[in-house]
């Protein structure tokens, strides 16, 4: 019996997701024709296809990321702030990206400041960042900030 089996009396089956909608009936309606064996085979698969595909996915975004620094150090050896390349207006647009160096320091920044937070996501965390960086404050100790390369990446008509 599996951990949480016992609550299945309890509390009622997940609905599915609204976004998924008259797809999502369509394949499990699908799926019903199937005998298990064949499901399980097929979930095996798709698991399998779900990795590869994360893994190209972690391959483009490195490949995307490394054109990204060579552009931006190439549009600074050459004193341009934007330009029109291969039909979109490219300008580089910096993004600060906090870490945490000192766990012990933010915390009691955080206990002092967000005392409401038994935990802080990342994205708390660089708004928290941008916040102090936009009106000129202190970081909150503990913190280190670098900037991460990015593009502001316009279609031209």
């Amino acid at each position: 019996m599996a951990k949480w089996s016992f609550l299945k009396d309890q509390f009622p089956t997940l609905p599915p997701d609204a976004k998924y909608g008259e797809a999502l009936d369509v394949l499990v309606t699908e799926a019903r024709t199937l005998p298990i064996a064949e499901l399980a085979s097929n979930y095996n698969d798709l698991e399998d296809e779900l990795t590869e595909r994360k893994q190209e996915v972690k391959e483009l975004e490195m490949r995307i990321e490394a054109a990204t620094r060579v552009m931006t150090e190439q549009m600074e050896a050459a004193g341009l702030e934007s330009a029109v390349i291969a039909g979109y207006r490219w300008t580089p647009t910096p993004e600060p990206y906090p870490t945490v160096k000192d766990r012990v320091a933010f915390r009691g920044w955080c206990d002092e400041h967000m005392p409401n937070n038994l935990a802080l996501p990342s994205s708390t965390v660089r708004s928290v960042v941008k916040a102090a960086l936009e009106d000129g404050n202190p970081l909150p100790p503990g913190i280190k900030v670098f900037l991460k390369g990015k593009f502001s990446r316009t279609k031209q008509t």
